[in-house]
């Protein structure tokens, strides 16, 4: 499956996150979701995360987004809830993940 990469990058060019998605299970999946360590702190994932939910929906034409994430990554835990992420059933495409990977899924409409 093809993935859409995606950069947010300050005035100076400096680049302070990066994530992708691409369709699996009919949703519009966010991966490799990062914020440069010393950028943390600024709502950069938040940034992220909600670019990339409009710009992989409306690019894969889907209307759910979904992500993994670790249930010790707290601080991506509660950004993601607050952006309205709720925890859903595991779909498990080949890739086994122990209880320590949380699914979440969001409604993008």
């Amino acid at each position: 499956a093809a993935r859409l990469s995606f950069c947010l990058v300050n005035e100076g060019v400096e680049l302070c996150a990066f994530g992708q998605c691409l369709e699996k299970a009919g949703r519009c999946h966010l991966s490799r979701l990062i914020v440069d360590p010393a950028k943390r702190g600024q709502g950069l994932g938040n940034l992220l995360t909600t670019q990339l939910v409009q710009a992989g929906s409306q690019a894969l034409g889907l209307d759910e987004c979904a992500l993994y994430v670790l249930r010790s990554n707290h601080a991506a835990l509660q950004c993601y809830q607050q952006l309205g992420f709720r925890e859903a059933p595991m779909i498990e495409e080949g890739r086994r993940f122990g209880p320590e990977v949380a699914y979440l899924v969001l409604d993008s409409k």
